[in-house]
């Protein structure tokens, strides 16, 4: 047995009817009767109309159908923000490489400083080391107290027999002849 889809011709219940039946069929949905024969010219034009207004439905959903206008202005107004999209970048880059090159600027001052105080701290170690040593006490001694090595001569501009300078012995704290 082969059962057959059909639709009522009044109310469009969907049907199924075995292919062999050739009597009188009743809607079990409306009630309604009526012959296969009828049904099949019936229904036919039926589910050609309910075809039709799914159609209709379906293309009024959709909306209009699109043009050739409609398309190009789509497609320009794409251009456009792509467009705009491309000058933000191209402008954040332009920010971005400043400010790169303001830090580059700033790196290379830093780097400036820093190889300063390196050369500053060398003098400064250089001089702790030499304060240190017997050299530097002994500067210290002829330029504070104006004392000399007993073996030395001072000699004063206009350099004469009066202008000899007696040299003081730091050794013995005693004066002693220039010759």
């Amino acid at each position: 047995m082969r059962l057959i889809d059909m639709s009522c011709p009044r109310c469009g219940a969907g049907l199924k009817i075995d292919e062999r039946t050739t009597q009188k069929i009743q809607c079990k949905y409306c009630g309604s009767s009526f012959f296969i024969e009828d049904a099949e010219d019936d229904g036919y034009k039926f589910e050609k109309g309910r075809q039709k207004a799914i159609r209709e439905n379906t293309k009024k959903n959709t909306g209009k159908k699109i043009t050739k206008k409609h398309g190009r202005l789509g497609l320009a107004v794409i251009l456009i923000v792509v467009l705009l999209i491309c000058g933000f970048i191209f402008w954040k880059t332009m920010l971005l490489k400043d400010e790169v090159d303001a830090l580059n600027s700033e790196e290379r001052s830093i780097q400036e400083d820093i190889e300063k105080a390196k050369r500053d701290q060398t003098a400064i170690t250089n001089e702790i080391k030499y304060r240190q040593t017997d050299d530097y006490i002994e500067d210290q001694a002829r330029d504070i107290f104006g004392l000399r090595n007993a073996d030395e001569t001072i000699f004063l501009p206009g350099n004469t027999e009066e202008n000899v300078t007696p040299a003081v012995s730091a050794e013995k704290g005693t004066e002693t002849d220039g010759d």
